[in-house]
């Protein structure tokens, strides 16, 4: 009798694990954002939601930016964003000015 040699399935059989950000929902990488949260604070011990959490918060927070700055560059008849819609971005909006007042934006006329 010859001996039946198991194989790993591939193509389409194959069997995919879901990675973490694809089972929170998110788009940005949970892992990479853990890996640095590890890197900055060695001495801490970070909790398995603290990343998914912080990556939530993470995506969130850019979404709500870019999506400003899509507003600005279509009022503005613009086809592509640029640094100048970014910081207008972060200008209108009271909460992101408050938190990024003390970062240096660039300094234009765009309103």
């Amino acid at each position: 009798m010859p001996k039946i040699k198991k194989t790993k399935p591939r193509g389409r059989n194959r069997i995919r694990t879901a990675s973490r950000s694809s089972r929170a929902g998110l788009v940005f990488p949970i892992s990479r954002v853990e890996s640095m949260m590890r890197a900055l604070c060695p001495g801490l011990k970070v909790g398995p939601r603290t990343s998914i959490f912080v990556t939530a918060a993470l995506q969130r927070v850019v979404g709500d930016i870019v999506g400003d700055a899509q507003l600005i560059a279509v009022e503005q008849r613009a086809r592509r964003l640029c640094d100048k819609h970014l910081a207008a971005a972060v200008r209108r909006n009271p909460s992101l000015h408050a938190f990024f007042s003390d970062m240096a934006l660039l300094s234009t006329n765009v309103r």
